[in-house]
């Protein structure tokens, strides 16, 4: 057996943090063509397509996420199946199929700032930090979208700050943390 590290994509806090700034870039600069891309999409296939196919690329995710860590507790697939529950509850009360978005930008996120943030905060609070880390790029995201001609909404907020408390619910009961061991 090996020591699981999964979580430790980069060598160095300033590669990770390189990582984190160029997804900011890449977040704050793509804002409309996301949008349009998806708006695209969903007017050539509809609704049920695209919720369709995002709903398979969840799965896909978690399941190359469990084959990955192999998680060895009982509870890390509870927690993965609440988590899942949790993503479809959020999508089946969202008014409108665009904010499906936050859920496939702010997850990558929140893993990439959790990786920088654990070079410097070694405790638990980690997961509190990253947490208020992608809200306040979260933030700057609807700021940015005023200068654009839309409208700030607080119901954004909220969609990337439960992205990313999904996501960190898996990085802290689904994946092996450091000194845990994972199956062969």
């Amino acid at each position: 057996m090996t020591a699981a590290a999964p979580l430790r994509l980069f060598s160095s806090s300033s590669r990770a943090w390189t990582a984190v700034g160029i997804y900011i870039f890449l977040l704050y600069s793509t804002q409309n063509l996301v949008l349009q891309l998806y708006l695209w999409v969903f007017n050539q296939v509809g609704e049920g397509w695209v919720s369709a196919g995002l709903i398979t690329l969840f799965i896909l995710a978690a399941a190359a996420l469990l084959a990955y860590a192999r998680p060895r507790q009982p509870g890390s697939y509870v927690t993965l199946g609440l988590v899942a529950a949790g993503m479809a509850y959020a999508a089946h009360v969202m008014q409108q199929p665009a904010n499906w978005i936050h859920f496939v930008q702010y997850p990558p996120l929140t893993l990439l700032v959790f990786n920088a943030l654990r070079f410097s905060c070694r405790s638990r609070h980690v997961f509190v930090w990253t947490f208020f880390v992608v809200s306040v790029i979260g933030l700057g995201d609807e700021i940015i979208q005023t200068f654009m001609g839309r409208r700030f909404d607080i119901h954004d907020l909220a969609l990337n700050g439960a992205a990313a408390l999904f996501a960190l619910a898996i990085i802290g009961f689904v994946l092996p943390q450091e000194g845990e061991r994972s199956r062969p």
